[in-house]
């Protein structure tokens, strides 16, 4: 279950960069009033996009990795329960909330019944 750890790792690192890149594109935005119909060009000028700019460019490799390790966990067979756990969270992550409320919703209840059943 290393792979899914590893996936875990990877996506919390993802989501801690684009946290920086929105406070950063915020504070540029409220200095801003036009921001956000800037060209990238003119968007890149000020000093302080500089850092989001740097930071956005490190999302890209680490986001191309996970996507190609997705189709590798299915293939994965979990023969504990803590494998079998961070599989549902790996599941957890990739099913977002916006579009699969009622999916999450029954994915968490499957995981919180397979951890009842290994009390």
């Amino acid at each position: 279950m290393r792979l899914c750890r590893s996936w875990s790792s990877t996506e919390a690192q993802i989501f801690r960069w684009q946290g920086q890149c929105c406070d950063i594109e915020n504070y540029l935005a409220a200095a801003c009033d036009i921001w956000f119909e800037l060209t990238q060009d003119e968007q890149r000028k000020p000093p302080d996009a500089a850092e989001m700019f740097e930071v956005d460019a490190r999302i890209d490799a680490p986001r191309d990795a996970r996507e190609e390790t997705i189709p590798m966990l299915p293939g994965l067979v979990a023969t504990s329960r803590e494998a079998n756990l961070i599989k549902f969270e790996v599941l957890a992550t990739l099913l977002r909330p916006e579009g699969h409320r009622d999916e999450l919703i029954l994915l968490h209840s499957a995981r919180r019944d397979v951890e009842a059943a290994w009390r």
